[in-house]
């Protein structure tokens, strides 16, 4: 059961019961209940409130404000050419649709264009160029290193730092020049489709072929189908150092949707999962929380809510960040290309869209870890209103919000020390410092 006023977010998990405060972050326990108090409840929410907790009245957030035109993140999709066509691919239906080509001057012509732009607004923020998002990266190797040499020649004409990254592999034919990049950048990104067991097959034996300092990270996309959430983590730990599994944002009438029935399915999946991690011991659950990669959802909330820190966007897509498609139109993200009601005609057109302007989003108990809906699965979702709240990511977000508030609570009754290892090997802030016990904290201030 959940429930949420203006002031404070109730729920059950496991049944154990649980309050947050949407405004500090900060969550409790409320210990022993049986069936919760909600009297008691609002006596106690009223005496935080002198103090500054769980205040239903409070001051707008400031926005975050963007630099215009600053932008930070550029990725170019010359091509749709790929030797795959997995059932979730972002370009899958642009590849049909859309089989134009980009030519090297025509790639160059578009660094130079985000370049100078950045040099005429006196930009000191990097800018980081990603190559072949919505296409495979082996499939056009050489074109890449060409891109590569092209971007050494010019970055020293520019007062801010200029990098090139490499996109994901789904590693199915790999040159020597690829491998030799790979193993002097020392890091590979690869993504798996779990449901082409020739291409995990191949994965796994290409993996060999790098060196052992090149640390791998393995991208899943996670499909309603999937069974066994520990067990496919624990499938790739040998062979990489980062393992990420996230929702597939993919249309209704497409294989394994997301509907009112499969997100009952994984939330009761993901419960398995929590209740796994809480039978392994101290050393190996912190062992397993930092293989979680940098892409990987559990590791998003995981984080989230120990650092308590605020998100007031949800990505820096048509704010900080841009993708070229393969006719050289701007788009938010590569997710959006194809999409002409996405076309940046003007980079004026970025801005500050924080969520605080939607209203939907500003009653929600977990915006601020959340940061706002994902305009592309809205597109493919929402093709009638592209404009409103994507109800399948909101529940997938409180699935994870939810297991993983439990799970914090369980290792912190375990031994607070895990969850404080973990923080400190991950590089993140600690801030549950305080009595979780609900009643305890009132305590102090009664």
């Amino acid at each position: 059961m959940s429930t949420f006023s203006e002031e404070a977010f109730i729920f059950e998990y496991n049944q154990e019961n649980y309050i947050l405060d949407p405004y500090s972050q900060m969550f409790w326990k409320i210990e022993n209940k049986s069936t919760i108090n909600y009297k008691d409840i609002k006596e106690k929410i009223q005496i935080l409130s002198k103090y500054g907790f769980i205040k239903a009245k409070q001051k707008r957030e400031k926005k975050k404000a963007f630099a215009k035109q600053d932008i930070t993140q550029l990725v170019i999709n010359p091509s749709t050419i790929c030797n795959l066509d997995c059932w979730y691919c972002y370009s899958r239906e642009n590849r049909r649709e859309n089989s134009s080509e980009m030519k090297l001057n025509e790639i160059k012509q578009i660094i130079r264009k985000f370049t100078e732009l950045k040099k005429g607004n006196k930009s000191s923020t990097p800018l980081g160029i990603s190559l072949y998002y919505t296409s495979e990266i082996t499939q056009h190797f050489d074109r890449f290193l060409e891109i590569k040499l092209y971007i050494e020649s010019i970055k020293d004409q520019y007062n801010f730092p200029l990098f090139l990254f490499p996109s994901s592999s789904n590693l199915i034919s790999i040159s020597k020049e690829f491998i030799d990049f790979i193993n002097s950048y020392g890091f590979l990104a690869v993504s798996l489709d779990l449901e082409n067991k020739e291409q995990i097959e191949t994965v796994l034996q290409n993996i060999k072929k790098f060196d052992a300092s090149v640390r791998k990270h393995c991208i899943i996309p996670l499909s309603s189908n999937m069974k066994n959430l520990y067990n496919i983590y624990s499938m790739f730990e040998k062979d990489f150092d980062y393992i990420s599994m996230r929702p597939v944002r993919i249309a209704k009438y497409v294989e394994f949707p997301w509907t009112s029935k499969t997100l009952l399915d994984f939330e009761e999946e993901f419960r398995l999962f929590i209740n796994k991690l809480l039978e392994l011991d101290e050393e190996k659950v912190v062992q397993f929380l930092l293989t979680l990669g940098p892409s990987d959802y559990f590791a998003r909330y995981l984080n989230r809510i120990i650092s308590r820190k605020k998100y007031f966007t949800r990505c820096p897509a048509g704010k900080e960040a841009v993708a070229i498609s393969s006719d050289s139109k701007i788009y938010p993200c590569s997710g959006l290309i194809g999409k002409d009601n996405y076309v940046i005609n003007d980079l004026n057109e970025i801005s500050d869209n924080i969520i605080m302007s939607n209203s939907e989003c500003e009653k929600c108990p977990i915006r601020f870890f959340c940061g706002g809906p994902c305009e592309d699965w809205n597109s493919k979702e929402n093709s009638e209103n592209d404009s409103s709240v994507n109800q399948t990511e909101c529940s997938i977000n409180f699935i994870y919000f939810k297991s993983c508030t439990y799970l914090i609570s369980k290792l912190l009754d375990r031994n607070p020390e895990i969850i404080r290892n973990y923080s400190k090997e991950k590089g993140i802030e600690f801030r549950l410092s305080y009595p979780l016990n609900f009643d305890d904290f009132v305590l102090f201030f009664s």
